[in-house]
């Protein structure tokens, strides 16, 4: 082989090897996206079921303290930080009666012990969850009637509110 030959093919090679590695040698390509989104209906709901001794309260004549449980609660959420719930502390009152008498409230989880008399405090009573599910709860009142309670039918409302944890 000539020296001539040899120049050719190294020749050749060479710019073989550059056309290979060469970025036009390359397709071209482009990018694109896709959105996506949904939305999650959100589950917050509380049912309350009184209790029969709620519409039969027993209220003696003399002064006594009661402790008793008015309503069942079930609710539920799809909140990933749960729930509270909270009821608020009323007066029961009778038409004409000048003696009201006052309630607390106490929310405790479902099957919780009966609380005793200085388990309430002033005010509104909360039960709270931390997750998402569904659960109970039970509400109690505490009232004292007077010496010589007036006569009549006492009737009053406690009212529950519940809204998602933030």
């Amino acid at each position: 082989m000539s020296i001539l030959n040899r120049v050719i093919i190294t020749s050749g090679l060479f710019l073989g090897t550059i056309t290979a590695f060469s970025p036009t040698a390359f397709a071209q390509t482009t990018s694109d996206t896709v959105n996506l989104s949904g939305n999650v209906q959100s589950i917050l709901d509380m049912t309350t079921t009184a209790t029969a001794a709620a519409s039969n309260l027993d209220l003696p004549i003399s002064a006594d303290t009661k402790v008793v449980q008015v309503a069942d609660i079930a609710f539920e959420t799809n909140n990933a930080e749960g729930l509270t719930i909270t009821a608020t502390s009323g007066t029961l009152t009778t038409n004409g009666g000048q003696t009201p008498i006052d309630f607390q409230v106490k929310l405790l989880a479902d099957g919780t012990a009966i609380p005793g008399s200085t388990d309430f405090a002033s005010g509104n009573t909360t039960h709270t969850t931390t997750s998402a599910g569904t659960g109970a709860a039970d509400l109690y009142i505490k009232y004292t009637t007077a010496e010589y309670q007036d006569p009549g039918t006492y009737s009053g409302t406690i009212s529950l509110t519940v809204i998602d944890n933030s």
